[in-house]
């Protein structure tokens, strides 16, 4: 905040009105003068908690220990206030313009907020057509799983177990067998 309130005359009108209601959406901003400023800004990874940095390392090598490729972004913020320590986006080069597929990250706050007990929480959102669209881009559907539809009931509450095996027994009826 302060390095931003020092060069508060280089940022865009947006940025400018952003400042003191959240300024982490700044780190997001599409003005090039404010990007080029930003590029000189300290790495907010610098300034994690002790618990906060554990878990980002933690993050990292568990994703590292899975083989999973990665690609850390120092300026990427969510456009949602709720965010806490990790946020992340599944992205592709593969649809142009629109390459966020999955986006998400943990809100450990938000259900207090809301009136609830305090209650650790990660949310994830997944674009459902980028996801289609990316998967025959890369012709990544399989012929036999074209006609293919897999459903999975969950039973949260075991009051429900009973709707919930009819539900189940419904889609079996509808669905064509394999």
């Amino acid at each position: 905040h302060e390095f931003l309130q020092d060069h508060v005359d280089s940022l865009d009108p947006d940025s400018r009105r952003r400042l003191d209601s959240n300024p982490l959406r700044i780190l997001d901003s599409k003005h090039d003068e404010t990007r080029s400023l930003l590029e000189q800004a300290p790495v907010l990874a610098d300034y994690l908690s002790d618990i906060s940095a554990a878990r980002y390392t933690q993050l990292k090598q568990l994703l590292a220990d899975a083989g999973q490729a990665f690609v850390e972004n120092p300026r990427l913020v969510r456009g949602l206030d709720y965010y806490n320590d990790a946020v992340f986006e599944w992205t592709t080069e593969s649809l142009g313009a629109q390459g966020t597929v999955c986006a998400g990250g943990r809100y450990d706050t938000m259900v207090e907020k809301l009136g609830g007990k305090p209650t650790p929480a990660v949310g994830v959102a997944m674009g459902e057509e980028r996801l289609i669209l990316l998967l025959e881009a890369l012709e990544a559907v399989p012929e036999t799983a074209r006609d293919r539809v897999d459903v999975f009931v969950a039973i949260i509450d075991d009051a429900l177990t009973g709707q919930a095996l009819r539900l189940a027994e419904s889609i079996r009826e509808v669905l064509p067998t394999m």
